[in-house]
């Protein structure tokens, strides 16, 4: 029997394919990475859907949405407002604010769902290097109100802080007319004891005028991890397999010197005009 959750991707994959026959968009933006956004906002009354974010330009600087794939594959609901104005004809500010609250945790198995709630917080300057080439900076702080098992973007630590300080810079180059790429790189968890380093690369699509399609991956690391000939730990998710969910946080057994984890980034998202 197919999953209900296959049907319901199958079917907002059709839905965005026989519309893109029938809408012409006027305004793409390219969103950037999971901890690196970008400036760029929604058009005045512009509506975008895609699996990774849905979203309404209420004006030219202020764009609000959800993010359906977390809700369908991570039980979170989840709400994200941008805003962006810009400084100079070469530099813009924008800060996104993005609240994370899971739901039904009761009725899934716990060793297979999340359990948190938090709020993060990105504070963003995009500056145009060239005519093609931005650079954007990022410094997002994250609180975490219930972390009994947070997303992979928050490492197991040996630490009982409730929040995390993360750092990226994103470098963004239009290659070609209809293809952008990203290079990420960043710190996650300043105030961790084993700080790990973000890079990640991606590639966007601009298929026509109305659908954007960006592929790409994010590795959070410690450089030891990276850099080192040991044993690489993903210790997140040996904790998930072991189903050892209540005891989640404060392990010193585990060796968090060695984490590493890959993060994938698939993104298919259709603009209306």
């Amino acid at each position: 029997m197919i999953k209900t959750k296959n049907v319901f991707a199958l079917l907002f994959l059709k839905i965005l394919i026989l519309l893109s026959w029938q809408i012409q968009a006027r305004n793409q933006i390219r969103y950037g990475h999971n901890l690196s956004p970008t400036t760029e906002t929604l058009s005045d009354k512009q509506m975008a859907i895609g699996f990774l974010f849905t979203g309404f330009g209420l004006n030219e600087n202020l764009t609000i949405g959800t993010s359906p794939w977390m809700i369908y594959d991570y039980n979170m609901l989840n709400l994200a407002v941008r805003f962006s104005n810009d400084i100079t004809e070469n530099s813009s500010f924008g800060f996104q604010t993005h609240y994370f609250n899971t739901f039904n945790e009761d009725k899934v198995d716990k060793y297979t769902t999340y359990k948190m709630e938090a709020i993060s917080q990105f504070f963003t300057y995009s500056y145009k290097l060239t005519p093609k080439t931005n650079l954007i900076f990022n410094i997002n702080p994250i609180y975490f109100f219930n972390e009994e098992m947070p997303f992979s973007l928050r490492r197991v630590e040996a630490t009982k802080d409730s929040y995390q300080l993360n750092t990226t810079v994103l470098i963004q180059h239009q290659m070609l007319e209809n293809f952008t790429s990203h290079l990420e790189m960043g710190v996650l968890g300043w105030n961790y004891t084993y700080p790990q380093m973000i890079i990640g690369l991606s590639g966007n699509f601009f298929i026509g005028e109305s659908f954007l399609l960006q592929l790409g991956f994010n590795i959070t690391a410690t450089p030891r991890a990276l850099f080192g000939s040991e044993y690489k730990n993903d210790v997140n998710g040996i904790i998930r397999n072991e189903q050892a969910g209540d005891l989640y946080w404060y392990q010193p057994q585990l060796d968090n010197r060695s984490d590493l984890s890959a993060h994938p980034e698939v993104q298919i998202e259709y603009f209306f005009p």
